[in-house]
């Protein structure tokens, strides 16, 4: 039971450690690609660039649509720390004959203005930097996650034309278009540290999980190897005690017979305790008569005498 309980804990501790690995590198492989489409690589010699918007930011659970719809173009586009780096930017990109995208912090934006209905999205999104957090304000402070779907979010879209109106599942609607379907892949560089931190910490779990599994085994093999020794003693004693058993039976055969012998000695015994009984009344009665008969005995041994003195007397005579 323990070593199958620790197959289980490590046959889940191997999958949720392969599904954090796996999202991982997905995480990993959509902020490369997200990266290469915004010419990071490009600019990454030009001083205070900061990376893509994505590398930047934190997003709650379940809001990456919602986020990167309302971000729009603007996660195409590489952050620098001020107008004078973007400025720097732009000129390597022209330099180039490259296009691309910059968002400059610093930079002068207007204040969002939040419709009445609808979830606002800038509440679960948070910048990673403390001077990113103005340019969040200027991207999805005005943005706004509605419910019932694509047909709510037009209404909400067509009563507040200045506002961002997005749902959970990537829809976005303002004044640049109506999309329908989340384009972005819910990557940011928050979420792909905190995959690989999962990934690193399920790996340890099962690694360990590994061990303990490893330990159970080598306990059930010893287990096992103690069952034979007792199995084996088990014959013995079962050989033993059908041994026994062998000679128990004999034994109450024995007493059987001893039984019978000691009731037919008990019968022959009563027969010649009565047998004396009857004797020693003999004795008793003839113990009784040889006063008599010795007296009688005498009397005949005095008669013969003076018989026998009278034939002598009658000889003479």
């Amino acid at each position: 039971a323990a070593v199958d309980d620790a197959e289980a804990a490590h046959r889940a501790a191997e999958s949720e450690h392969h599904a954090w690995q796996a999202r991982a590198e997905a995480l990993a492989l959509a902020l490369d690609e997200a990266r290469s489409a915004a010419g990071t690589e490009r600019l990454s010699g030009v001083r205070g660039v900061l990376g893509t918007l994505l590398d930047l930011v934190d997003v709650d659970p379940g809001w990456e649509a919602a986020f990167e719809a309302a971000a729009g173009e603007a996660l195409g586009a590489v952050v620098v720390d001020g107008v004078d780096a973007g400025r720097r930017a732009l000129e390597a990109l022209h330099g180039e004959q490259l296009s691309g995208a910059v968002l400059a912090l610093g930079a002068a934006h207007a204040v969002p203005v939040l419709p009445t209905r609808g979830q606002p999205v800038r509440p679960h999104v948070r910048a990673r930097r403390a001077d990113v957090e103005p340019l969040l304000d200027a991207l999805v402070g005005a943005a706004v996650v509605v419910e019932g779907g694509w047909v709510e979010a037009v209404d909400v879209s067509l009563a507040h034309p200045s506002a961002i109106v997005v749902t959970t599942s990537g829809d976005r609607f303002g004044v640049t278009g109506w999309r329908v379907g989340a384009s972005g892949s819910g990557a940011t560089g928050a979420a792909l540290a905190e995959a690989e931190l999962r990934a690193e910490a399920t790996a340890a779990s099962a690694t360990r999980c590994s061990t303990e599994l490893e330990a159970a085994r080598v306990e059930l093999a010893d287990a096992r190897l103690a069952e034979q020794s007792l199995a084996r003693q088990l014959d013995e004693n079962d050989a033993r005690l059908a041994a026994a058993a062998d000679r128990l039976a004999r034994v109450e055969t024995d007493r059987r017979d001893a039984a019978t012998e000691i009731e037919a000695l008990q019968g022959h015994l009563a027969e010649l305790t009565d047998r004396v009984a009857r004797e020693a009344a003999r004795i008793a009665e003839l113990e009784a008569d040889l006063p008599s008969l010795e007296a009688a005995e005498s009397e005949l041994a005095d008669s013969a005498r003076r018989m026998a003195e009278a034939r002598t007397r009658l000889a003479a005579q």
